[in-house]
């Protein structure tokens, strides 16, 4: 699938706005703090509800405004279907809807622009906390299948009623308490299980891909990167470990075993790549993991989807910009921003659209 076109009321810099983009490679150039990752954040909107940037939607508001609403006309690959989506923020309330029908469930819009976007935000999945990669893999979950949405917000409400449980001393009939909390135990196992092996799942087929990825991107044959999966607590220990820790969890008031604590660490050569790697490498890394996602994506859902690179080239010298422009896919739409084409070969630019912000 592909954007046609795009349009922005009160959305960041862009009080009305609307661009037009073609399949394959299009390029925004211009200088910085002019709105071009404006328009890659605008798309992500579009395709997952949320900001790469980690920004409320408040804070994406045009200023002065407390609204902003995007719209845009998608292409499907077969040349033949297309369709208007849209993303609205109103007096504090969010609504996604496709051919102006609005859905219920903003997990069953998910799949109508599959998108995946690489920022300077992604570091956060190296050096960040364990939250931020859970919530990758949550994403990622989603848009390969929507319905498992259900599971994972059935998960966070048994959770939170465990935990309220664990704290609540007031509860006169200890028995009583136990019962409940052997009751929620058993239905969190029951989804928390389902979890954790599509997470394994989705790990190993990125490991299918991502070292081939990694060695195109950054030239060499020696270097292997990989994605080991931290997982809190395995499928098979699940129920022992949950009746083992039951005891450690009054005494703290939460559930301290679960995929809520889950956690994956990128790999180069065997060691972590915060530790071991330097920037470069872990740039290379997280560029290889979302050209992997799309692959992935690709095969999955059968649909190309919209590749989102905002500043991807800052620090990068020009042999590993055309390298990286070179490995993307013809028939997917990817959209990069940069502040120059200087170092773009002139191949390049001379079938990609350019879009020139002033």
């Amino acid at each position: 699938m592909w954007i046609r076109k795009i349009e922005f009321s009160n959305f960041r810099c862009y009080k009305k706005k609307e661009f037009s983009f073609k399949p394959g490679c299009t390029i925004i150039v211009g200088d910085n703090a002019i709105g071009k990752s404006s328009i890659i954040e605008g798309i992500s909107v579009l395709g997952t509800t949320k900001s790469f940037r980690k920004a409320k939607d408040t804070d994406m508001a045009l200023f002065g405004s407390e609204n902003y609403y995007i719209q845009s006309i998608v292409q499907k690959d077969d040349k033949i279907s297309e369709y208007k989506i849209s993303v609205s923020f109103l007096d504090g309330v969010k609504k996604v809807s496709k051919n102006d029908n609005i859905f219920k469930r903003i997990s069953d819009y998910l799949s109508c622009l599959l998108v995946v976007s690489f920022s300077s935000f992604d570091f956060q999945l190296i050096r960040g906390v364990p939250l931020e990669r859970r919530k990758f893999l949550n994403l990622l979950n989603l848009q390969f299948e929507p319905r498992d949405a259900l599971t994972l917000n059935e998960y966070e409400k048994i959770l939170k009623e465990r935990n309220f449980l664990l704290k609540n001393n007031k509860t006169t009939n200890e028995n009583k308490k136990l019962k409940l909390l052997e009751i929620l135990s058993f239905q969190l196992i029951e989804k928390g299980k389902k979890i954790i092996t599509i997470r394994k799942k989705i790990i190993d087929l990125i490991n299918e891909i991502i070292a081939l990825e990694y060695s195109a991107i950054s030239g060499s044959l020696n270097d292997f990167v990989n994605i080991e999966y931290i997982n809190n607590v395995s499928v098979n220990e699940y129920e022992s470990i949950m009746t083992k820790s039951l005891n450690e969890d009054l005494l703290k008031g939460s559930t301290s075993r679960g995929p809520h604590k889950d956690d994956f660490i990128i790999m180069l050569n065997g060691r972590n790549i915060s530790i071991c790697g330097s920037q470069g490498q872990q740039r290379d890394a997280l560029i290889a993991l979302k050209l992997s996602v799309t692959k992935l994506m690709s095969r999955i859902k059968r649909e190309n989807p919209v590749l989102l690179l905002d500043d991807v080239f800052s620090e990068l010298d020009a042999e590993r910009q055309n390298k990286i422009i070179e490995r993307l896919d013809k028939k997917m739409q990817t959209i990069i921003t940069t502040t120059t084409l200087s170092d773009i070969k002139q191949e390049i630019l001379s079938t990609a659209n350019i879009i020139e912000l002033k």
